[in-house]
């Protein structure tokens, strides 16, 4: 926190040099500042160096420096040790006498002003942070009675059931489970048998909210068994009570508070995704159909389809936009189409701040804004945007807050950590002779774990590159698979609790020694396992989010990213295009400036396009031409101090049908996004 101190004080000065002189500047510099505390205030001592430049009596213009000294009281004490300050000297004014009467020397008399900053440091006890989990939105008990079918003699007689039951986690309000166990009864010759039972039931859980969506979490058991006779046709039913606690489960965001380091109070461990990134991003999109002349002017978006794909440190997003249309054939009677288009965009550099192995969640949310319909005969275009918020969560270990705390998670609770190795070997056969060993690499591209009372069980497969040069010098490069399974003892896991475990894996140690076209190639890998606990947490809610135990999700609102579209035709030198081959554009001129109440950019695009003709020639011209245009969302000024910076984010060209008495054109489309 930050508050600003104000101290005035004056200095006079005789100055014989400037005795009837003019005075045309005094500059003024803070050269040394110390603050104190003394009695009840605060004091500021510190050195100023002054230049005073003045006018001869010849009408040349000199100088002259001196260095004051001053302590002034700049308010009440502050408790030690003292925070960090800034200051800014200013001159307030200055009063001239070039020679006072019966004097030989000028006065000077100079006000100034010290404005201090005062930063004092925020020792906060916990900061707010954002995380996706699990928030209990409601919980509460019940009781229900099942009856299941036995295949039992009806001269027999059932004695015990001996069995677990086991919930689904289902969507409210409807839960699933099963019963499993076995079933000990006397026949008809009063001999003890056991018959396997396996039933599959579904509850309402009418105490569940009916609304509001989440999940369902049930625990219970069996709390007392009842066994009715056969009557008319039915044999022996067996009747379970069974009480069980429910709770209703919403993933969703929470801001919550952490503890930080400084805070004394004890606090709760838990493993957490949290938000370190949040973006949005516009993408237009102009899907083109071929065949059809008229229609409507507009067409509601549906989004079939959305996922994203990590590649490199780039965000794929692949999506499946579909349109439901109802267009009249040339009959003039209309009849319901379904159009379905692919998408594709890549978002260059989004992951460059996170490591590759970096455990990531998304989240996308979509909106589509209507589709606008344009004729081109023999096409029509559907124009829309897809805007797209992405959040990112990394999984963070963090101290949370139990004081005043008011809402209820399910979270992962750090229980165990313990390291694991195993040492292996395996025989690489080479397709090669090789002369040259260059390069083995060892990753692990996928890992199984299953938990038993008392046991790590890890299988999984490795691939390891071979890069060597053969006997002629040519560097070839084979893959390998390699498959394993290790089974480890570690006491602190059992099946009794919902848990996790976190895997890093390293390769400690690796040998390779060639044997002709083979190689024996010894390595070792370190597991460290950390093993978490599924538990109910109380967390305190920052006050920024009142609605933490609501059904609220947060509101993003993302500035737009400023950006334009460029339509038009060019004509070709050489052909007519048949069909487009490749293109690439750059921008190879830009510049901006301000008009009234927008920002007018302008620059040109250039580059070369690829295509095939009607003669089925490949063939290659540039292509350059200007564009101007005034930005539809005008930015501030002081937004764009910096400067504009333009992007290209898509280019596309078309062949046009060549009329008669000139050569064939392309139809571009160019899209540009500016950043600031």
């Amino acid at each position: 926190m930050a508050k600003t101190l104000t101290g005035r004080f004056k200095v006079e000065t005789a100055w014989p040099e400037l005795v009837n002189k003019r005075i045309q500047g005094i500059n003024c510099e803070l050269k040394e500042i110390q603050f104190r505390n003394q009695a009840e205030s605060l004091m500021a001592k510190g050195a100023i160096k002054r230049q005073v430049r003045y006018l001869d009596s010849d009408g040349k213009c000199r100088k002259t420096e001196d260095k004051l000294q001053f302590e002034v009281v700049v308010g009440t004490a502050l408790p030690e040790p003292l925070p960090f300050f800034t200051a800014e000297l200013k001159s307030d004014y200055f009063i001239f006498q070039p020679r006072r009467l019966g004097e030989s020397q000028a006065m000077l008399e100079q006000g100034f002003v010290l404005l201090i900053n005062c930063f004092e440091e925020n020792r906060q006890d916990a900061v707010p942070i954002t995380i996706l989990t699990e928030v209990v939105a409601g919980k509460g008990k019940g009781r229900r009675v099942l009856s299941f079918p036995l295949k039992l003699q009806r001269d027999s007689r059932p004695k015990k059931f001996n069995g677990v039951v086991s919930f689904n986690r289902d969507r409210s309000p409807v839960v699933g489970g099963r019963i499993a166990g076995v079933v000990v009864y006397r026949n008809f010759h009063n001999i003890l048998k056991e018959q396997e039972v396996n039933f599959e039931f579904s509850i309402l859980c009418e105490e569940a909210p009916k609304e509001g969506g989440g999940e369902l979490v049930v625990n219970g058991g069996v709390m007392g068994v009842d066994w009715l006779p056969p009557t008319g046709g039915q044999g022996w039913l067996m009747e379970l009570k069974l009480d069980y606690d429910w709770k209703l489960i919403i993933r969703k965001e929470l801001s919550i508070l952490r503890a930080t380091e400084t805070s004394a109070a004890p606090a709760t461990v838990i493993k957490a995704d949290s938000l370190v990134k949040q973006a949005f991003f516009r993408f237009p999109k102009i899907f083109r159909v071929e065949g059809l002349v008229n229609g409507p002017s507009e067409a509601e978006p549906k989004l079939k389809k959305l996922v994203w794909k990590r590649v490199n440190s780039g965000l794929l997003i692949s999506a499946v936009i579909e349109f439901e249309l109802f267009i009249p054939d040339p009959s003039g009677m209309e009849k319901y189409r379904v159009f379905s288009f692919e998408a594709e965009e890549l978002v260059a550099d989004f992951f460059a701040d996170f490591s590759a192995d970096a455990s990531l969640v998304l989240d996308l949310s979509p909106e589509l804004t209507a589709a606008k319909i344009m004729f081109e005969p023999p096409f029509f275009l559907l124009k829309t945007t897809l805007g797209l918020t992405v959040k990112v969560y990394q999984a963070t270990l963090l101290s949370l807050v139990q004081e005043n705390a008011a809402a209820e998670i399910l979270a992962l609770a750090p229980a165990a950590e313990k390291n694991f190795s195993f040492l292996s070997e395996a025989f690489l056969n080479l397709s090669r002779p090789h002369r040259k060993l260059i390069k083995i690499t060892n990753q692990i591209k996928g890992i199984n774990q299953r938990l038993k009372d008392g046991w790590l069980n890890l299988s999984g497969v490795s691939e390891v590159s071979v890069a060597y040069l053969d006997r002629k010098g040519l560097y070839r490069e084979e893959l390998f698979r390699l498959f394993f399974q290790q089974n480890f003892y570690w006491k602190d896991v059992n099946g009794q609790e919902e848990t996790e475990i976190e895997l890093t894996p390293r390769l400690e140690y690796e040998s390779v020694k060639t044997q002709g076209n083979q190689l024996r190639y010894q390595y070792l890998w370190s597991f460290k396992a950390a093993l978490f606990h599924k538990r109910n947490v109380n967390v305190a809610v920052a006050a920024l989010d009142n609605a933490a135990v609501s059904d609220r999700s947060p509101t993003v609102t993302p500035r737009p990213t400023p950006e334009i579209i460029i339509e038009g035709e060019i004509p070709l030198e050489f052909g007519n295009p048949r069909e487009i081959a490749s293109s690439r554009a750059l921008i190879t001129g830009f510049s901006w400036r301000e008009a009234l109440n927008a920002v007018l950019v302008e620059g040109r695009i250039g580059g070369e396009i690829e295509y095939w003709d009607e003669e089925g020639y490949l063939r290659r011209e540039t292509v350059d031409f200007p564009f101007w245009r005034f930005l539809e969302q005008p930015l501030k000024t002081s937004e764009i101090e910096g400067g504009l910076v333009p992007r290209l984010r898509r280019f596309g060209y078309f062949p046009l049908k060549p009329w008669p008495w000139k050569r064939g054109a392309v139809r571009y489309e160019v899209e540009i996004e500016f950043g600031v």
